[in-house]
């Protein structure tokens, strides 16, 4: 014999809610914990899924020995205008300024075989713009541009500098080329008349002539001989480089105004000493009013430079006569030769 129990209507549905009640929360928690799971195995997995492998490549370009010596190079590119036909020996090409001194121009050069050495009194005055020859940055000196890292000015401090104004305009323009210079370049001035020196060096005159130079290394070099003849015992002295920065500058300036002139004119002795320089220069700038050297100066002076690859530019500062001799040094030193006329205008010289 069996009991059975009867369950009421109301015990039916309370617990059919009960078990609804238990469905919903077993299905929460079975949730919440699949995401509770998601997470913790995203927080330990995921950082590793987004690490890529590093491959590291290395190159190896040709290497340029630093110790290899790099040849340097100066430009002294020309720029050349046709000339009208002449009959003269020295052609030129004039340049289309003037320079506001007005004196009737030169309508041909003449050229005048320099056979011996002479004491610079020449003729002459003004200066103008003039044409622009050659490129670069290391200076520009009357108008001749030039590329160069180590340039000498060789210039003509002689008495007849004096005449027509030419001083005022030496000083004018070298003073310019000076404040000019490009910076990493380096540069040497020498003086010359008779007796030649050192830009810095104190002149000591009599009579106008140059009887003692004191040296800024202490010394003192006497001058023997009269204008263009003598000889100093200033021998083999070979000048240091002057790297540019303003107090070089400053003082070169100074060196410029202040300098006296002396009497007599000779080309090779400055010269020389401007090319014992160590190391060699690579440009110089020569300029003169006079004749100062014979013809087997001028050829013994060139082949040196051209041995030594130093490029020689010159200016004839209003003096006809010495065009040839200043033609053939540039020339035959790959140099330009230009000529400062009566109207100041720049020449250049042509053979």
């Amino acid at each position: 014999m069996s009991i059975h129990a009867q369950i009421t209507e109301e015990a039916q549905q309370r617990l059919a809610k009960q078990k609804r009640v238990s469905t919903i929360s077993s299905f929460l928690i079975a949730i919440m914990t699949i995401i509770l799971i998601a997470l913790v195995l995203g927080f330990f997995l995921l950082p590793n899924l987004g690490k890529d492998d590093v491959q590291i490549v290395t190159y190896k370009s040709n290497m340029v020995d630093e110790n290899e010596p790099v040849a340097e190079k100066v430009k002294t590119n020309v720029q050349r205008k046709p000339t009208a036909p002449s009959s003269s020996p020295v052609k030129t090409i004039v340049a289309t300024t003037t320079s506001p001194t007005s004196i009737p121009t030169v309508d041909a050069v003449e050229t005048v075989e320099a056979l011996e050495f002479g004491d610079g009194d020449d003729f002459g005055t003004g200066w103008g713009d003039g044409t622009d020859f050659g490129s670069g940055g290391g200076a520009s000196f009357f108008n001749q541009k030039v590329s160069a890292s180590r340039i000498v000015y060789v210039i003509d401090y002689s008495r007849s500098m004096t005449r027509l104004g030419r001083n005022e305009l030496m000083r004018e323009e070298l003073t310019k080329s000076i404040k000019g210079i490009s910076p990493g370049t380096q540069y040497q001035l020498i003086f010359f008349a008779g007796p030649w020196w050192v830009a810095g060096d104190k002149l000591k005159l009599v009579n106008d002539f140059a009887n003692t130079i004191e040296g800024q290394n202490g010394k003192t070099y006497d001058w023997k001989g009269g204008k263009g003849n003598g000889r100093s015992d200033m021998g083999k002295f070979v000048p240091d480089w002057l790297p540019m920065s303003e107090s070089n500058i400053s003082k070169s300036v100074k060196d410029i105004k202040d300098t006296p002139l002396a009497l007599g004119t000779k080309w090779s002795d400055p010269l020389e000493m401007a090319m014992r320089m160590k190391p060699t220069p690579q440009l110089i700038f020569f300029m003169t009013d006079g004749i100062g050297g014979s013809v087997g100066d001028v050829e013994d002076i060139a082949k040196e430079a051209k041995k030594k690859g130093i490029i020689i530019n010159t200016i004839s500062l209003i003096e006809p006569a010495a065009a040839e001799a200043m033609f053939n040094l540039a020339s035959k030193t790959g140099g330009v030769a230009t000529l400062v006329d009566e109207r100041g205008k720049s020449k250049e010289i042509k053979k």
